[in-house]
């Protein structure tokens, strides 16, 4: 009998100490790693990625330009839960110091109207940019970004 309450107490707390994990969506972008310039996933123009946001998380990614003209990147953050603050900002990178550089642009999106943030910026060809989004929440919440073919 005892031996099967300790094995019980045992289960209890395994079971415990592993759900918190097992419950969260994965993320296809935090594997590799996007948390840091050096960490960047490439979008190639005219597509999509989705992606997650979590608790104290930001996800960098970059893309190439082509040819010198403006470029535009579509933020569409999730419907739910209101209410919830992202804060969107682009780097060049011959100036990119996380922490001292100044964005090219910066937004800050609120998901109460249900539309997409667009962040246009002039890119000059052969340089690359970092687009960065953070969330100031601790809800982990998908969002979609859309890297339009520049406009030249």
């Amino acid at each position: 009998m005892k031996k099967r309450i300790q094995a019980l107490i045992l289960t209890t707390m395994l079971t415990l100490s592993i759900a918190p994990f097992a419950s969260a969506a994965p993320d296809p972008h935090e594997n590799p790693l996007n948390e840091v310039p050096h960490q960047a996933v490439y979008i190639p123009h005219a597509s999509t990625v989705s992606a997650h946001l979590g608790n104290n998380d930001q996800d960098w990614y970059y893309l190439s330009a082509h040819s010198t003209g403006q470029q535009k990147v579509l933020f569409f953050p999730p419907d739910y839960p209101n209410n919830q603050i992202y804060n969107l900002a682009v780097y060049e990178e011959s100036v990119l110091n996380p922490g001292s550089s100044t964005a090219i642009t910066y937004k800050v999106v609120h998901n109460t109207n249900g539309s997409p943030a667009e962040l246009s910026f002039q890119v000059q060809a052969g340089k690359r940019y970092y687009v960065v989004v953070a969330g100031s929440s601790i809800l982990y919440h998908p969002y979609t970004l859309l890297v339009v073919g520049q406009i030249t």
